[in-house]
């Protein structure tokens, strides 16, 4: 069923759920159908104050850079109110939050360089916005976007002008002296609470860190540790293994983010300190990190080629070292009793199979940038961010085939393709079906699954020999879950999201009985964690919601998962936690061991420690 809206003009626009390619916590975003450059966003409860806001800012006329998608004209339902707007179309972007993700930056090949040529640029925006006397007040890694060296702003409609207030914040980026205002009595932005989430957001995208992260003994709230202002580098404060290291920061820069975050000075970035760093980064040919041409050696290889070796401690832990790590790792999975893994090294693919007897190391061909992988012991699937081109590899042991190519849907939210591999079997969405490809001797025997809608369906795969898929389609700003598991489909009864709550993330974890469905969401500045948990038939055990500063770690992926339980990876050791309930077991013989760097998955009767430069298992006595 279409959505029909009504221009400025009076001209009627139907716009098709399927084809939406976005959806907030207000609404959901289409493509323009009469204008390729535009998009219109439709409000899931519009009322008086959207309409008044809108009205207001268009009718002031301001001058905005291209980089910004702000409302340029009114949409209304045939009664005529108004219902939502119409804005430029900002394509092939991503978002800011992407910059903290190890591995989205290693798939891209960006590095630091990168990163402040970025904040450069995305500077001269903000500071050409705020001479519109606009603050955005809810300047955040979501709304923030980028697409090379260029940043794009979009959700204008919440920004704050005139005596038009910004009702809403994200927590991490907030500044905390506006910590408890009611942000939608009245204006209480400034441009220096703008700059403050830009030092946030650059700190970030530099260290893949908060200012305010890691692990404090006492403190593990984070808008706590900003109150009082504990950085990252206090004393007592473990420095996430998940970061980058410091050393990538000069001495001067560090000193400006030592002036926001500890000292609490406030105002526009030093953009001459940000140039300066500029100047004196270097990239490592090995590895393709910028970092201060001052230090001896790269500070991440240095890191890297620290020997690690196996150790035992009587009575409590015994860890085996199953393998080094030379390149960084793009991709990772366990089937069975084997650890699949594609590292980029030197600029080469490489796949490594590894299990506690075994080790097949496999030269598979020159990356490019973008290419992602899903793979098993006997097929290899490759893809070309934002393309539908499936590339199949058939392998035997040592050996790699390339055999025909396919294709498979995008998701409109990621704009990638949708595909998971097991076994001999390549997963993939042709149109609106999940279709089950066998590859047996180079020939594709393709066999529908089930209905889903295209490009508005997202779906994972265990690696089980006979495998279920769980996945959803979308409508609007829901989701709608299933599963299949030979020949026998279910609908998944999982709590819709609230209204104003948005989608972030998404994963689900499988075991041997049960399968883990983990939401992350956003919901008025806050982030949560959904758990679903359902048996193999689909009948649903529990499902609870919590934030995600009472979980152990604020990732989704990355943890082991095994009788109900999780085991996340921190800086204290592992932790398991039991979604149902919500409690935690420390495991404090693994505290030298795991980190937050490390992905864990439940092996044997141990644990298989994915670390950025080995892997090894480890067995509690």
């Amino acid at each position: 069923m279409s959505i029909t809206v009504f221009t400025q003009t009076g001209a009627r626009v139907d716009l098709d759920p399927n084809d939406a390619v976005g959806s907030g916590g207000e609404g959901t975003v289409f493509p323009d159908p009469t204008n390729p450059n535009d998009l219109i966003k439709i409000y899931e409860h519009p009322d008086k104050g959207h309409e008044k806001k809108l009205k207001a800012f268009i009718a002031k006329g301001f001058s905005l850079p291209k980089f910004v998608a702000a409302p340029k004209s009114l949409n209304f339902n045939r009664s005529g109110d108004v219902i939502g707007y119409t804005m430029p179309f900002i394509k092939r972007a991503k978002a800011f939050r992407d910059l903290s993700n190890k591995n989205f930056r290693i798939r891209q090949k960006i590095n630091n360089k990168k990163v402040v040529a970025l904040h450069l640029n995305d500077a001269k925006v903000l500071d050409a916005i705020h001479q519109q006397k606009i603050v955005i007040g809810d300047r955040n890694d979501q709304n923030v976007l980028f697409s090379g060296t260029n940043s794009y702003y979009i959700d204008f409609d919440s920004v704050q002008f005139d005596n038009w207030p910004c009702p809403v914040a994200t927590e991490n980026y907030l500044d905390p002296a506006l910590y408890g205002l009611d942000l939608t009595l009245k204006p209480v932005f400034l441009p220096l609470h703008d700059w403050y989430s830009y030092a946030t957001m650059l700190f970030r995208s530099l260290l893949l860190v908060h200012p305010y992260g890691g692990t404090h003994p006492r403190i593990s709230d984070l808008p706590d540790r900003a109150l009082k202002r504990i950085t990252v580098f206090d004393k007592g404060v473990i420095y996430p293994a998940v970061g980058l290291p410091p050393d990538l920061v000069s001495d001067d820069l560090m000193h400006v983010f030592s002036k926001y975050f500890k000292d609490g000075w406030r105002g526009m970035f030093p953009q001459t300190e940000l140039a300066k760093f500029q100047s004196v980064l270097i990239e490592c040919p090995s590895c393709n990190t910028a970092f201060p041409s001052n230090k001896r050696a790269c500070p991440v290889c240095k890191e890297q080629n620290q020997i690690v070796t196996s150790v035992s401690i009587p009575g409590s832990l015994t860890v085996k070292q199953l393998t080094g790590i030379k390149g960084q790792i793009l991709y990772q999975r366990l089937e069975g009793e084997n650890l699949i893994l594609i590292t980029l090294e030197n600029n080469q693919a490489v796949m490594h199979i590894v299990s506690q007897s075994n080790l097949w190391t496999i030269s598979l061909f020159p990356y490019q940038t973008g290419m992602r992988f899903e793979a098993s012991t006997k097929l290899l699937a490759v893809n070309i961010s934002g393309s539908e081109q499936i590339d199949l590899f058939e392998i035997n042991y040592n050996e790699i085939t390339q055999i025909e190519s396919c294709v498979s849907d995008t998701y409109a939210i990621t704009q990638n393709a949708v595909f998971r591999v097991n076994g001999t079997h390549l997963f993939r969405l042709v149109g609106s079906q999940l279709v089950d490809t066998e590859v047996l001797k180079g020939t594709l025997l393709n066999r529908p699954v089930r209905q889903t809608i295209e490009h508005q369906s997202w779906f994972s795969v265990s690696p089980d020999t006979f495998p279920a898929v769980v996945g959803f389609y979308r409508v609007m700003r829901q989701q709608f879950f299933w599963m299949h598991r030979e020949g026998f489909s279910a609908d998944l009864p999982l709590p819709g999201l609230e209204l104003g709550e948005s989608l972030l993330d998404i994963t689900v974890k499988f075991s041997t009985s049960s399968f883990l469905i983990v939401r992350k969401t956003k919901l008025k500045g806050g982030e949560y964690v959904h758990f679903d948990a359902f048996d193999k038939k689909g009948v649903n055990l529990y499902s609870s919601k919590v934030e995600v500063g009472k979980l152990p770690s604020d990732r989704i992926h990355g943890q082991a998962y095994a009788g109900g339980k999780l085991i996340f990876p921190t800086d204290t050791g592992a932790i398991r936690y039991d979604p149902a309930n919500g409690s935690q077991t420390q495991f404090q013989a693994t505290s030298k061991v795991v980190n937050s760097g490390q992905s864990l998955f439940t092996y044997a009767a141990g644990l298989l420690v994915v670390d950025p430069r080995h892997i090894s298992y480890i067995t509690l006595n």
